[in-house]
């Protein structure tokens, strides 16, 4: 454990989505209210920022969501799993990840293509095993 404290943590760029869109079109927005046109609700996105830094668990349960009746509401699936440290090995923090490609991009365009045709192939196969859609994923590729 005193070796990860000595680990500086690495550099964490970002694919720039955040800055490039005020409206928040390329970001995470699952589960947000949003309006008629399908952006996020800005209110909304910011109480999910305000809790990623607020250091106070209970931030995360007051960030609005699309449910009004919290009965019927679905919580974010494990948000906070970003802040929590692995004793028995390298602790995630210093694990470097590059960022996702850019909204705008042709990489993300072509992730998007792929991700597309997979599911027509699965949904133009009814009934077909697990084999033939890994068959179907290997040829896309």
């Amino acid at each position: 454990m005193k070796f990860q404290r000595a680990v500086l943590l690495p550099d964490d760029p970002t694919n720039g989505d955040e800055n490039a869109y005020a409206k928040r079109i390329a970001s995470y927005s699952k589960g947000f209210p949003h309006n008629d046109l399908g952006g996020v609700d800005g209110a909304a996105f910011s109480a999910l920022l305000g809790a990623t830094t607020s250091d106070k668990p209970n931030d995360f349960e007051n960030i609005p969501m699309s449910e009004a009746d919290q009965a019927k509401r679905r919580k974010l699936v494990n948000p906070q799993s970003a802040f929590a440290f692995d004793y028995a090995r390298a602790d995630s923090g210093h694990l470097e990840m590059p960022p996702p490609p850019a909204f705008g991009s042709a990489e993300q365009a072509g992730e998007m293509v792929g991700n597309y045709l997979v599911g027509a192939a699965s949904c133009a196969m009814p009934g077909a095993s697990r084999a033939s859609g890994r068959l179907a994923h290997r040829a896309l590729a």
